[in-house]
């Protein structure tokens, strides 16, 4: 595969978890309602919510098997890189879950960048006129080869949205019935989806 990501780079490259968390954590906090624009209380719902579907995350999602035995055969380093947004509700939905499974192997190292604040690295893993979408995960092995992708969402919850608006849903309609799937899926196929690609890349 392809390489799309210098050495130097990741070095310096994005922020961890946690200084992603607190960033997030700032952002809601440094709001002051009353000196914004509808436009801006929208955002701050969204963030707030957001903040909330994390938090929860953190604490149920448990790694199931699959996933640990998928992790555990990783040894040797790789590099995950995360391109997401604070606003973005399938970012919620998806970062937490991936931190926990990056946490399970100290191989693993995961850095997270913001798709617009970086744009000049993550352009690079859209095509022309291709949406943009997010969360995006990709695999570095230690020779920064590529090793999988994964994103935006889970192949169910794709289904399901295209289904919604096949049927003439709204998004906040259809975005009501993600996040529904989502609460009930609890990050499980998520986790199943990256065990598979990582159970690929190493017979690949």
């Amino acid at each position: 595969m392809s390489t799309l990501i210098l050495s130097e780079e990741k070095e310096k490259i994005g922020m961890s978890y946690e200084e992603y968390r607190e960033m997030s954590a700032l952002e809601l906090e440094n709001y002051n309602l009353k000196d914004f624009e509808q436009k801006e209380k929208n955002r701050f719902a969204i963030l707030r919510i957001n903040l909330q579907r994390i938090k929860r995350l953190e604490k149920q999602f448990q790694p199931s098997n699959t996933v640990i035995e998928a992790v555990e055969k990783i040894k040797r380093p790789q590099f995950w890189l995360l391109i997401t947004e604070s606003w973005c509700g399938d970012s919620a939905q998806s970062v937490p879950v991936i931190n926990i499974i990056a946490g399970l192997n100290n191989n693993i190292e995961l850095r997270l960048i913001l798709r617009d604040a970086h744009k000049e690295i993550s352009d690079r893993y859209y095509e022309p006129g291709q949406p943009r979408s997010i969360p995006l995960l990709i695999a570095y092995d230690e020779k920064n080869n590529e090793l999988f992708r994964w994103g935006a969402r889970p192949k169910h919850a794709t289904e399901l949205v295209k289904n919604l608006k096949n049927n003439g849903l709204s998004k906040d309609e259809y975005n009501k019935e993600l996040h529904l799937w989502y609460g009930k899926n609890k990050g499980k196929d998520i986790e199943n989806e990256i065990a598979e690609l990582i159970n690929k890349s190493n017979n690949d």
